[in-house]
């Protein structure tokens, strides 16, 4: 019968042997890592999670770093300029149908946002009510459209002051029109098409930085 202090140097002994075993399966380049990397969050899960407007104004940022003009996402199917705007019918705020084909003859600003009510589709929201009066000497039509119900784009618009018509889209008929809607996810990406007086679109702005956004379209809206 070993002495008790024996059999603590043997299990100690036998312990460091297993361990230098799993070490030799795991080979030099698979290394265990240690427990606080084991335990911290991969860095693209934490960017899968960030909100959609953050996620849209690094997109944005990158873009311009990179000295390209973001009217276009490669990663997303979308119109090009001189083709006729698909025509649809959603219902506005109040219920009431609304049909694109109805502003022939005006100029239309037809933008697609994630969700009413967040930071960034608010300060969007926001920026084309204080800048309202420009689009009406200009004779343009505004139509915002998300995936929201009626409801919610009703107490979006009356939240802000929004002058300007919202409308529900939450079957997704009308993004799946313009290409704007983004696999996996349940919101639209943020895209503005331009539609002249004919019918036709004129520009297509995607990703676009909510900050600029109407600057923007002001700048490019067909006369």
């Amino acid at each position: 019968m070993q002495p008790i202090g024996c059999v603590s140097l043997v299990r100690q002994e036998q312990q460091a042997d297993r361990h230098l075993c799993d070490q030799y399966r795991l080979g030099q380049d698979e290394q265990v890592p240690p427990e606080s990397a084991r335990l911290s969050p991969a860095p693209q899960r934490q960017a899968a999670e960030q909100p959609c407007e953050q996620r849209d104004g690094q997109d944005g940022n990158r873009h311009k770093r990179m000295g390209i003009e973001h009217d276009y996402d490669l990663g997303m199917p979308t119109l090009e300029r001189g083709q006729p705007a698909p025509d649809f019918e959603l219902p506005d705020e109040s219920g009431q149908p609304v049909r694109l084909s109805s502003f022939r003859g005006s100029p239309v600003v037809l933008y697609f946002y994630p969700r009413s009510d967040t930071p960034g589709c608010t300060r969007q929201a926001s920026g084309i009510r204080d800048d309202y009066g420009r689009f009406e000497e200009r004779g343009a039509v505004v139509l915002g459209v998300s995936v929201d119900t009626e409801a919610s784009q009703a107490r979006f618009k009356k939240k802000y002051g929004l002058p300007f018509t919202l409308l529900a889209d939450p079957e997704r008929t009308t993004g799946d029109l313009y290409g704007v809607t983004q696999e996996g996810r349940s919101s639209y990406a943020r895209s503005t098409f331009l539609i002249d007086r004919e019918g036709n679109v004129a520009k297509v702005m995607q990703r676009v930085d909510p900050g600029t956004h109407t600057e923007r379209v002001l700048e490019a809206l067909p006369d």
